[in-house]
Formats: structure tokens, C-alpha cells, sequence
């Protein structure tokens, strides 16, 4: 409390003075101070603050309609807070200020879809406009940027990428990454949407399915084949070609799956009668292949052939 005035009446005596009284009057307003908690906090956390002890009446007003009537508050809400206090000696009024962190952001990354080969990578940009940094929070912020084999299941952290960008090592399969900021300060995470980079595995070739599928025929038979199987390569983007040769891969023929070839050696009329016949020399083996050639934007041009099946040609001995 702090002192208004303060008398002294003397009596004066003969020969001395004499101290008769000594009087104050104090100022009645109660001295008002608001402790404790913190005048700035994180989004979505709050603080206490507290009033001083042994008033009569407690009366605080705030942002967001905020009042209460008790010696001690707890707050969420930024902005001015007033308390007023009163005791006996009569009432005071003071003031603090809140300030609350905005929420944390985690910024964006660049999440067009990549499609790649296996082998293939690329940048994820989350530095330069249109893309950026975390905001809002405390200011203080760590980068972990996560990986999600497959695009399912558990988020994974990549140790070692406090980074705004990232450069994934080239995944064996489709996978998806994001950026996962920590706010230091706040101990609050955000996750930026995700990057998928899809990857298409290497094509392989169709199968051979050769009829007869034994591996010598006589002369005067049909020789033929059918294709199965065969995967990989972006879809749309890989084209089967089909081929035949009958003089050991020194010439190829083009082939249309189910065509039948009639081998024939010597002259005989069933043979020489025959438009499909194929002047195979003696023992000589028919080929057939299969090859993929894929326009992907990381594997262009690249040939993956199949398996070879080959049909060799052989004759009684009454020929």
C-alpha cells in the first residue's frame, strides 16, 4: 500500500521538544498484479495466472466473452485480460496480454504423380513457390520426410532428411512420401499431403507355347505357336513382336500368333503343292521369339526379348 501523507504534532516546552503524536493516512486502493503462467503460448495449449492473495472479490474479463470470479484463471484465448480486485481498503484494476502461436502448418510439397521405371527418381520440390516451408507454430521448426512402401500401411521416417525438398533414393516398388514437421518448441507435428511415384517394373516378353511342343517334328508337319503370359512396362506403352526363322537367326520372318508353317525338305507334292511350306535345310531348327519394346520415358527404346522356343526338324530315314 503506499503512504498519502504523513503529521507529526510537536509540543513545544521550555527547554526542549517533546514528540506528542505521529499519524499516516495510506491510499485504500489494494495493490493489483497478475503472476504466474505465460504471456505467450502455443495453439491449442493454455496457462494459468493468478491473482493476488487475500481479496474479497475476484472479477476477470477476457476475449471471447472470457469472465470468471475466482483468484486464480486458466486460459486459452489471445488477447487482453483485465482483473479487478477489492478488499476493505477499497478496489484496483490491472491488465495482461495473451498471445497464442498461430497453428502449425506443415507448408507443401509437390505432389503430382511420377511414374517410373525401376531405377527411376526425381525431386520433390517443397522449397520454391508454389510449394514452401512449415508455417505458423513457434517459428522453430525439424524436417523428417517419411516413406510408405506400397502407399499402405505405416508412415516410415527417413533418417537424415531435415530438408524443405527431397530427393528419394529410386524405390524398388510404388511408393509414397511426405514431409512431417516438428514444431521444437511446441512438440506438435504436421504432415504435408503425399507424393506417389508409381513404378512399373521392366517389361518381360510372352512365353512361347510351340505345337507340337515336342522338340523334333517330321517333314510334311504343321509347326505353329501360341503366347502367353508376359507382364510389366507402363501400361500401354509395350508392343509384342512376333517372329520366326529357319536358318539359325540369319533371317527373321515376321509371325502372327496361331500361324501355321508347313516344313518341307525335299520336293514331295504335298509339300511343293503347299503355300505355307517353309524350305527348311536338312536338321535345321525353326526359332521363334518374342520381343517388348517399351516407350517409357526412363527405359526408351530398350528391347526386353523373350524365351526362345525352337522346333527342330528332322526326318525317317526312308527320305
Amino acid at each position: 500500500m503506499s503512504l498519502k501523507d504523513l503529521g507529526i504534532r510537536l509540543l513545544l516546552l521550555p527547554g526542549c521538544w517533546l514528540l506528542i503524536a505521529v499519524w499516516s493516512t495510506l491510499n485504500g486502493q489494494p495493490v493489483c498484479i497478475i503472476t504466474g503462467g505465460s504471456d505467450a503460448i502455443c495453439f491449442g495449449s493454455s496457462t494459468t495466472w493468478n491473482a493476488p492473495e487475500g481479496m474479497a472479490n475476484y472479477s476477470w474479463t477476457g476475449p471471447s466473452g472470457f469472465t470468471a470470479a475466482t483468484k486464480e484463471v486458466t486460459i486459452s484465448f489471445a488477447g487482453g485480460y483485465t482483473l479487478t480486485i477489492s478488499d476493505l481498503n477499497g478496489t484496483n484494476s490491472c491488465s495482461r496480454n495473451l498471445t497464442v502461436n498461430p497453428e502449425l502448418s506443415p507448408g507443401s510439397i509437390n505432389t503430382t504423380l511420377r511414374q517410373f521405371c525401376v531405377g527411376g527418381t526425381a525431386a520433390i520440390g517443397g522449397t520454391n513457390s508454389p510449394y514452401g516451408p512449415a508455417t505458423g507454430g513457434s517459428g522453430s521448426y525439424s524436417y523428417t520426410w517419411q516413406i510408405q512402401e506400397g502407399c499402405s500401411g505405416d508412415w516410415i521416417d527417413i533418417p537424415g532428411t531435415n530438408t524443405t525438398s527431397y530427393t528419394p533414393v529410386a524405390p524398388p516398388l510404388t511408393s509414397c512420401y511426405r514431409r512431417k514437421v516438428t514444431d521444437i518448441i511446441c512438440s506438435t507435428e504436421a504432415y504435408t499431403d503425399f507424393k506417389r511415384f508409381e513404378i512399373f517394373e521392366d517389361p518381360v516378353s510372352q512365353n512361347i507355347v510351340p505345337l507340337p511342343a515336342t522338340p523334333a517334328v517330321c517333314e510334311g508337319t504343321l509347326i505353329s505357336a501360341t503366347f502367353s503370359g508376359g507382364s510389366g512396362g507402363f501400361p500401354g506403352s509395350c508392343t509384342d513382336i512376333y517372329e520366326y526363322s529357319i536358318n539359325s537367326g540369319i533371317i527373321w520372318n515376321g509371325y502372327s500368333p496361331g500361324q501355321t508353317i508347313l516344313n518341307c525338305w525335299s520336293d514331295r507334292i504335298q509339300c511343293y503343292q503347299n503355300t505355307n511350306k517353309k524350305n527348311f535345310d536338312w536338321g535345321e531348327r525353326m526359332q521363334l521369339w518374342v520381343v517388348c519394346h517399351s516407350i517409357l520415358e526412363c527405359d526408351s527404346g530398350a528391347s526386353h526379348t523373350g524365351n526362345f522356343s525352337s522346333l527342330e526338324i528332322t526326318y525317317p530315314d526312308s527320305y
